[in-house]
């Protein structure tokens, strides 16, 4: 049922828990209904039916407001259910980088490279080989692997 049916009704409700108290009154000058509230149904029916309408409302309007935020946003909840979109791919950072362009740099600044752009150090470990084959580089390499 949609929220704004849902408000309805219970408003209705409301209204319903309010007449049921004053129709004696207003029929007979009577406080009927207020005075058998020792009696359980009789006198906590319209209580009930009156927590219950407000309730509703109630409920159904949080309803409505949250339905609107999001309307207004670009949330979908979709996109958030393993939290994979917040963790970076490191194949993805990597594709684009010239690894025999970096390890024809010095030493230091290969290092300063690789920390920088989280470069896979696989990948730069065999383009090492392939061009300078420097040892020290290629110890420290190893240790980060």
């Amino acid at each position: 049922m949609k929220p704004h049916y849902k408000i309805l009704l219970g408003a209705f409700m409301i209204l319903g828990g309010i007449w049921w108290y004053t129709q004696d009154f207003l029929a007979r000058g009577l406080l009927t209904h207020f005075e058998s509230l020792e009696v359980l149904f009789t006198g906590g029916f319209g209580v009930f039916i009156i927590i219950i309408g407000i309730f509703i409302v109630w409920i159904e309007t949080d309803e409505l407001k949250v339905q609107k935020e999001l309307e207004k946003s670009d949330f979908e909840p979709s996109k958030y259910k393993t939290g994979e979109e917040f963790v970076p791919d490191k194949e993805e950072v990597s594709l684009d980088v010239n690894y025999d362009k970096i390890v024809n740099k010095t030493v230091e600044e290969v290092k300063q490279e690789a920390d920088d752009k989280e470069l896979d150090m696989k990948k730069l470990l065999k383009a090492e080989k392939r061009n300078k084959d420097r040892k020290t580089l290629k110890d420290w390499i190893k240790r980060r692997i």
